[in-house]
């Protein structure tokens, strides 16, 4: 990997060429004759060429090289250069790497590629095109040491690998992977490069997960068995053969899943028994996005036209058109989570300005409007306490908005460098975001955000004060004592 250096490097390259001159310029006779043969051979050497940027040409440059041998043979190139391959010893596994694009975004550079994202080489798996958090509300047949949270990734193929699902530990306390190269299960999807899961749906539960591809949906089982971690494929005929899948959902309970085709077609199913509850061959022209409602009641969908509907899940039936304008185009679509504000959010593209819309349930009529972000959104995401909203570009910056207040709380710059945010998901326990893009694969960023109470420290605080109290009121009630004997 070639490390560019700058700034300093640059200034320090310049003085040591002035008294490289400055030194070239005393006579002989001050010199003794050791230096002096040194000299002659230091000019005799020919001086060492550093590629450039673009990798075609090189420069040479003879006080470089003398400053090269008095550091150690390690140039410092000037701003224009480029130093070769050194290994760096603050160059630092990107498993390790904590994220706060907000406070250190990318300033033109293409991101880092960690393990996860694949490069496509012999030998290596695909790039990760869909990711999903996976969270275990049990503990039945678990194994020991084994973190609740993990990360689906969905893979493309490669010329030596097929696509692929795979199944990793999330480290809570270093906000990363356990481990990027070494999945706790792996699950080849197909042998086509059609099988590429295109999008990843987890049930509540954490037992299962439904990917779709170019030909359909397949489902998964999450299981702990032989000392080992297991994804082991279901037979799932109704959804085998729908064809490709633009979203997919499982309500909060976990009782409903439902699909959105690029057909335009809606299908919802009873979980897990697969038995139809609505199939709609028309329901759009093609989807774009799709959620369901905190109560599972009901969802909204979104067309790549612009339009909008909301159905009753119960009855299987279109409820509702949300209205807009002609020159309004309603795009991505999500129910509010606090269970308190029955809410659902919006974004509203009128010409070039782009709008985030609070719309009422209970009626169904917009009470807002707020512009976070100036450039087009390809995506939206809400965290499960329903506090925190994500909206991801199309150049590859995400945002993630305080609902309470209505404000920006964090900023990434250039997670997906020029590419479209494909994909954003708010991870179930922590303030971290799991983002992907069809050109970078998928990245973890931790957000810049206020840390929040936990329930134990709230009740830490409570019983200080209580022991607190207790103890002032032993004190007073002791002086009191004193000073009424006589």
């Amino acid at each position: 990997m070639r490390l560019s250096r700058e700034g300093s490097d640059g200034a320090t390259c310049q003085a040591d060429a002035c008294a490289a001159g400055r030194f070239a310029q005393c006579t002989n006779r001050q010199l003794a004759p050791s230096h002096r043969m040194q000299m002659q051979a230091r000019r005799a050497q020919p001086a060492r060429a550093y590629p450039l940027d673009a990798g075609g040409d090189s420069v040479a440059h003879s006080a470089l090289a003398s400053n090269a041998s008095r550091r150690g043979g390690r140039p410092p190139p000037s701003s224009r250069l480029q130093s070769p391959p050194y290994k760096e010893a603050s160059a630092k596994p990107s498993r390790q790497r904590k994220q706060s694009r907000a406070a250190e975004p990318h300033q033109g550079h293409r991101p880092p590629v960690s393990p996860m994202a694949g490069n496509g080489g012999e030998g290596a798996v695909g790039k990760v095109a869909c990711a999903a958090w996976i969270r275990r509300r049990d503990d039945d047949g678990w194994p020991p040491g084994v973190s609740r949270l993990l990360v689906a990734f969905g893979r493309g193929a490669t010329t030596s690998s097929p696509p692929l699902v795979d199944v990793l530990e999330f480290d809570a306390k270093a906000s990363a992977l356990a481990s990027e190269t070494e999945p706790l299960a792996r699950v080849t999807v197909g042998e086509e490069a059609a099988d590429t899961p295109r999008a990843i749906a987890v049930h509540p539960g954490g037992r299962e997960l439904v990917c779709t591809t170019a030909k359909g949906c397949r489902v998964f089982n999450l299981v702990y068995k032989d000392f080992g971690i297991h994804l082991i494929s279901r037979d799932a005929s109704p959804l085998q053969s729908v064809g490709p899948q633009k979203c997919l959902a499982f309500s909060t309970d976990g009782a409903k899943f439902a699909v959105g085709g690029e057909d335009g077609r809606l299908r919802i199913f009873h979980w897990p028994s697969l038995n139809v509850i609505l199939d709609e061959p028309k329901a759009h022209k093609s989807f774009r996005d799709m959620d369901i409602s905190l109560d599972s009641k009901f969802l909204v969908s979104s067309s790549i036209d612009g339009s909008a509907r909301i159905w009753n899940i119960d009855e299987g039936a279109p409820l509702i058109n949300l209205t807009r304008s002609s020159d309004e185009k309603i795009e991505y679509c999500r129910f509010s989570r606090d269970g308190a504000k029955p809410f659902l959010f919006c974004t509203l593209v009128k010409g070039r300005d782009v709008w985030t819309m609070a719309v009422d349930i209970s009626n169904w009529k917009r009470i807002g409007y707020k512009r976070i972000s100036t450039k087009p959104i390809s995506t939206l995401a809400i965290s499960l306490d329903g506090k925190y909203l994500a909206l991801g570009n199309r150049d590859g910056d995400f945002c993630a908005m305080e609902i309470k207040k209505m404000e920006v709380a964090h900023w990434s710059k250039k997670v997906h460098l020029g590419f479209p945010v494909s994909s954003i998901e708010f991870c179930p326990t922590e303030r971290v975001v799991i983002s992907t893009s069809h050109q970078w694969g998928a990245e973890i960023t931790k957000l810049d955000v206020p840390p929040e109470w936990k329930v134990w420290q709230i009740w830490v605080v409570l019983l200080s004060l209580f022991v607190s109290s207790a103890v002032l009121f032993y004190v007073f009630f002791k002086h009191a004592r004193l000073n009424l004997r006589p």
